[in-house]
C-alpha cells in the first residue's frame, strides 16, 4: 500500500515512513498558532499571535508533537473530588484529537493545495482546525454524520494499522458527544471547497 508498482513511494508511504515528508510534499505538515484575542489581527493591525509552531515530520511524530502542544494549551489543571483526580480542559481532548487526526487523514494532498498547511488556530474564545481540500465524494455538511467518503484510502488504512485512527466512521459523532458532555456548543463544520473548517467554541450552553 505504500509503494507503487515501479517501486516509488505513495503519498501515504512518504507521510508515514519518510524522514522528511515535506521535501516531497511541500507544506504537508501542521501549523499551530495561538492568538492573544479573538481576531487574527490586534488593535494596531499587526499579527496578534503569541505562539506559532510548524511541525513537519513523519506522520506519527507530527500527530504526537501537535497533540502535545494542544494539550499544553487546552489543559487548565486538575481538581480532586474525594479520592478522584479530575483533569480540567478548555475543550474535551477526545474531540480535539479526533479533529486533528481527521484533518491529517482526509486533507487533500494533491498538487492543487500542496502549498497549504493544516492549521490549528487557538483564539481566546474558539479553536479552529482547518485542512486543505473541501469535503470529498458525496459528503456534504448536512450528511456529515451519516455519510462516509475517504479521499485517502491507503493512508487511512495504514493509519488504522498503526493505531493512529480510533473512531473510523464515527469521528464526527465522537466530537459532538465530547463537546456536549462538557456542556459546550457542538462543533461547527464548514465546507469551503478549498478547505474544511471545524470550529470549537468555549461558550457553555445555557439551559
Amino acid at each position: 500500500g505504500w509503494l507503487l508498482s515501479d517501486g516509488q513511494p505513495t503519498v501515504a508511504g512518504i507521510l508515514l515512513f519518510g524522514k522528511n515528508p515535506s521535501a516531497f510534499l511541500p507544506r504537508c505538515g501542521v501549523t499551530f498558532i495561538r492568538f492573544e484575542g479573538t481576531q487574527l489581527r490586534g488593535p494596531d493591525g499587526g499579527a496578534s499571535y503569541g505562539r506559532r509552531v510548524e511541525i513537519n515530520a513523519p506522520l506519527a511524530h507530527t500527530i504526537k508533537r501537535t497533540w502535545d502542544i494542544l494539550k499544553e494549551e487546552i489543559h487548565v489543571g486538575a481538581v480532586v473530588r474525594g479520592l478522584k483526580r479530575e483533569e480540567q480542559w478548555v475543550y474535551p481532548p477526545t474531540a480535539i484529537r479526533e479533529a486533528l487526526v481527521n484533518a491529517i487523514a482526509h486533507r487533500d494532498y494533491s498538487s492543487y493545495v500542496r502549498g497549504s498547511y493544516i492549521q490549528l488556530r487557538l483564539f481566546a474564545d474558539r479553536l479552529e482546525v482547518q485542512s486543505p481540500g473541501g469535503l470529498y465524494g458525496n459528503v456534504t455538511e448536512e450528511t456529515l454524520e451519516a455519510e462516509q467518503s475517504t479521499r485517502n484510502r491507503v493512508l487511512m488504512r495504514l493509519m488504522e494499522d498503526a493505531h493512529l485512527v480510533e473512531n473510523r466512521g464515527s469521528g464526527i459523532r465522537a466530537m459532538i458527544d465530547a463537546m456536549r458532555r462538557l456542556n459546550l456548543e457542538p462543533p461547527r463544520f464548514q465546507d469551503r471547497r478549498a478547505s474544511f473548517l471545524v470550529t470549537f467554541r468555549s461558550h457553555t450552553l445555557m439551559g
